[in-house]
């Protein structure tokens, strides 16, 4: 189902329960690896607690206008489909984050660098 159907039909606490459960399932299978999570992680203190717990965690952050161009280079329309303020909403919505985000163990600035860049700047970081 897709994430905006979830949020109107079953709401915001209900992605957060399944969100839950998914790290849980993953967390629990023991392996070593690298986990994407959304952005709104940090919108349900008891999922980002446990990730900050359990993981070493990495902000990758941008400015609005990068988030909007890898939204559209995506294909996906949505967030500003009927939204004349789409980008001064982006811009809220990071600024209410920013001090989750920043309670991550690294920032890294990913605007105007390449997914190599930014993947020699983690390792760098996490092993330096």
């Amino acid at each position: 189902m897709p994430l905006s159907e979830i949020f109107s039909l079953q709401g915001e606490e209900h992605f957060h329960r399944l969100e839950a459960e998914a790290l849980e399932s993953v967390l629990a299978s023991g392996e070593r690896l690298v986990i994407a999570t959304g952005g709104s992680i940090v919108a349900s203190s008891a999922n980002f607690e446990r990730l900050r717990a359990t993981c070493r965690t990495v902000w990758l952050s941008a400015t609005p206008d990068e988030h909007l161009q890898r939204v559209l280079e995506q294909g996906d329309r949505r967030p500003m489909r009927g939204r004349p303020r789409a980008r001064q909403e982006l811009e809220e919505l990071l600024a209410r984050r920013e001090p989750l985000y920043k309670r991550c163990e690294l920032e890294i600035e990913t605007s105007g660098n390449t997914v190599a860049e930014v993947v020699r700047t983690i390792e760098q970081r996490l092993t330096g």
